[in-house]
């Protein structure tokens, strides 16, 4: 049994009922010689109350003000520093460990000197579904890949079936913390996503391995999604531009990619979803200007009036589908004669087409937790959003019309540049 000591770091902010969870299956850990430190961002909900009555041995750092995941966990990384625990292991708040997950991703840093980092195969909560096995990076379209996505849960042979991958997601990822102190901790002015891809790629810049270990199991309750909201939309934007702005290595694609989100904020004004186009238009002035850390103008997002009772829509004779399996939100929220589609990440263009074919000629409902060619090509569209769902009613040709009008705007442009 290994004996290398680790602080187990946790950030949490006003998930209470998820951490005392999270909490409680740490105590069944197959693993000797940890100790548990939860940060908690500001919590409202008596988070650090409940884990001092129900788990007294853990460590709470009670953190002044909400400095988002990067803000967090830098403070218990800190606190890992100071106490030179050899080993920290990052966890979501929001997650459940299987009791040999510490187990395996201890032995493969212990045996893999030049791995700076190993991560956990992570589940759908309840299911045998994967979220991701780490992941990796696509330069030329500038996006990530989640390894083993939507695939059935991975059953390694060996305990010695190792991925090597671009990074891993802090939703569970051990850390060799002479490597912390080498190459930094995460930028905290990233406040939130991005942040583990952009540590992971700087540490891996330096020579260092990025490992994932399929046998480390965890099982995430929101695996990424969860409804959506404008400050999401924010983060998830500017720290993209950062993140491929400095580590693209062909700097021909970023204008590309601004170029697309420009368009993404003609989009929502479009539809009428004023709140994300703000959004995406501070992200985009903000990157530019060097705004970084906490969303500054996220209190003066404009308000949005929407429908979020789904029996204002005929529900019966339609095609609904789904970008992805939504929990409550399934069949039993339709009435009869529906036809129902979930798309799956293996989408091919001929699916694509069928699929678009369908809902352009057949009277149709899309569900997502954010827009998509689906919603533009559908008669409504179910914008499922933490404020409640909003119901987007299309004028299936007039969309038609707008974007084959923003195409030639863009081809006119690349002309012209040419």
């Amino acid at each position: 049994m290994q004996t290398s000591k680790v602080a187990i770091v946790i950030v949490t902010w006003n998930k209470k009922a998820f951490v005392l969870e999270l909490l409680n299956s740490l105590q069944h850990l197959n693993y000797p010689n940890y100790d548990v430190i939860v940060v908690d961002n500001c919590s409202t909900d008596q988070t650090s109350d409940a884990i001092l009555e129900y788990f007294p041995d853990t460590i709470i750092i009670n953190n002044p003000e909400n400095t988002g995941g990067a803000g967090g966990f830098n403070i218990g990384l800190q606190f890992a520093q100071d106490n030179e625990y050899p080993y920290c292991w990052l966890l979501d708040n929001d997650v459940i460990v299987d009791k040999d997950a510490l187990m395996y991703l201890v032995d493969t840093l212990d045996h893999t000197p030049d791995a700076s980092i190993c991560g956990s195969q992570i589940l759908i909560n309840g299911s045998k579904i994967v979220q991701e096995c780490g992941g990796n990076i696509n330069w030329r379209k500038s996006n990530v890949i989640l390894n083993k996505h939507g695939q059935t849960r991975v059953i390694e042979s060996s305990p010695d079936t190792i991925l090597e991958v671009d990074y891993c997601a802090a939703c569970s990822m051990l850390v060799r913390m002479s490597d912390v102190n080498r190459y930094g901790k995460i930028d905290p002015d990233m406040f939130i996503f991005w942040d583990d891809i952009e540590w992971s790629t700087r540490i891996k810049s330096n020579g260092k391995q990025i490992l994932c270990n399929p046998n480390s199991v965890v099982w995430h309750h929101f695996n990424g999604y969860k409804p959506s909201t404008a400050w999401r939309v924010y983060y998830r934007i500017r720290n993209k531009f950062y993140f491929f702005n400095k580590y693209s290595k062909s700097k021909n694609t970023f204008p590309l990619l601004l170029y697309i989100y420009e368009e993404l904020s003609v989009l929502y004004k479009h539809l009428h979803i004023y709140d994300f186009a703000f959004a995406v238009d501070s992200a985009i002035f903000d990157f530019k200007n060097n705004i970084r850390g906490k969303w500054q103008m996220q209190n003066i997002s404009p308000q949005v009036s929407f429908i979020s009772e789904i029996d204002t829509i005929p529900l019966n004779n339609y095609f609904v589908i789904y970008d992805h399996a939504y929990g409550s939100l399934n069949s039993n929220s339709f009435q009869e004669n529906t036809t129902h589609n979930v798309i799956s990440n293996q989408l091919t263009l001929t699916t694509l087409v069928q699929t678009l074919f369908q809902l352009t000629f057949q009277p149709s409902i899309a569900v997502g937790n954010q827009l998509n060619l689906f919603m533009l090509f559908s008669n409504f569209a179910i914008l499922l959003t933490e404020e409640g769902t909003r119901i987007i009613q299309n004028n299936k040709a007039k969309n038609l019309l707008f974007i084959s009008y923003r195409l030639g705007v863009f081809v006119w442009k690349r002309l012209i540049a040419k």
